[in-house]
């Protein structure tokens, strides 16, 4: 959707399936969910869009930052698209991350990565 667009209306098209198979289904997502994520401590989910044709999170564990810390904030050792805080981390730190992420992304695969976040106050 277009910067500005406001979504007024939807149709969707819903399926009945049994509740043991949904619930099933369920289980199976919040499984891979806990065991790919760092659920465990403070973040704000993803923080960068996957560019056109890659994975933001495999480009940050190319260039070796997964587990790289700023004072409390670390890029996830779990899921490099993860910034956690890892206790007394700071909006500063956690900015620090990000400007040496995107730098460290661009100079190895000249991509400029794109915040999922957005960042409120600078």
């Amino acid at each position: 959707m277009p910067a500005g667009a406001v979504l007024i209306g939807c149709r969707l098209r819903l399926h009945r399936r049994p509740l043991a198979e949904i619930q099933k289904e369920i289980k199976q997502r919040l499984k891979l969910k806990k065991s790919t994520q760092p659920l465990a401590l403070a973040s704000a989910g993803c923080v960068w869009k996957n560019p056109a044709g890659d994975v933001a999170a495999r480009m940050i564990e190319k260039c070796g930052l997964k587990g790289k810390r700023v004072n409390g904030a670390e890029i996830s050792s779990k899921h490099a698209n993860f910034i956690v805080n890892r206790g007394g981390g700071t909006a500063t730190d956690i900015l620090a991350l990000m400007d040496l992420t995107r730098e460290r992304v661009h100079g190895h695969f000249s991509v400029v990565l794109e915040n999922e976040i957005r960042i409120i106050g600078e």
